[in-house]
């Protein structure tokens, strides 16, 4: 998770997923192909007050139907007040 600038806590969460390719996500080059490329989109999300979540799956090719399922463990325990990992 990504906060916005100066927040330690989420308040506008924004959830950006991965898919269409093959193999698990690598969040890494998620991340770089969202900020690094023509145009910086987390941190634009990001000074506009978002906080960014980035969600992958193991298998990208799979149905949203299939993935959806590992999804709420990711996300058990969090709340609006969830604390925010700057990036």
């Amino acid at each position: 998770m990504h906060g916005s600038r100066g927040e330690k806590t989420l308040k506008r969460p924004l959830i950006l997923s991965d898919g269409c390719a093959p193999g698990g996500t690598n969040v890494d080059e998620l991340y770089d192909g969202l900020e690094n490329g023509q145009y910086p989109f987390i941190s634009t999300l990001r000074q506009a007050g978002f906080d960014i979540i980035l969600l992958g799956f193991a298998d990208r090719t799979a149905s949203i139907l299939d993935n959806a399922p590992s999804q709420p463990s990711a996300f058990s325990g969090r709340s609006p007040s969830a604390r925010a990992t700057p990036r």
